[in-house]
């Protein structure tokens, strides 16, 4: 789990991410990513529309944040970072996540 310092909570967090980050896009998931000088934080925006269940979104922000955990010794210094769905996901597997995580990291890094 991350750490609540570590994570976006704020509405207004959530649309200055949406309104001045680079989109970057896998498969059925997507990222925004913003730069800032203050400390690497993490939000999750998955709509019914696209994950109609309720245990599946949870089951996705788990295994990205899991895989964000293993992957900490290579975050960027500062910045938020939101993870979303914009086609509807069918099977979002972890190797995929893990996958999508690495090039992400790579790309903003």
């Amino acid at each position: 789990m991350l750490k609540k310092s570590s994570r976006l909570k704020k509405k207004e967090d959530f649309e200055r991410v949406f309104r001045h980050g680079k989109p970057l896009f896998f498969g059925d998931l997507g990222c925004r990513y913003f730069f800032h000088e203050k400390a690497f934080r993490v939000g999750f925006s998955f709509g019914k529309k696209y994950i109609a269940l309720a245990t599946k979104r949870n089951k996705v922000k788990r295994m990205i944040m899991g895989v964000l955990l293993e992957k900490k010794k290579i975050w960027p210094q500062g910045g938020d970072m939101v993870f979303f769905c914009f086609k509807k996901a069918k099977n979002i597997k972890r190797e995929n996540v893990v996958y999508l995580i690495e090039e992400i990291l790579k790309k903003i890094v």
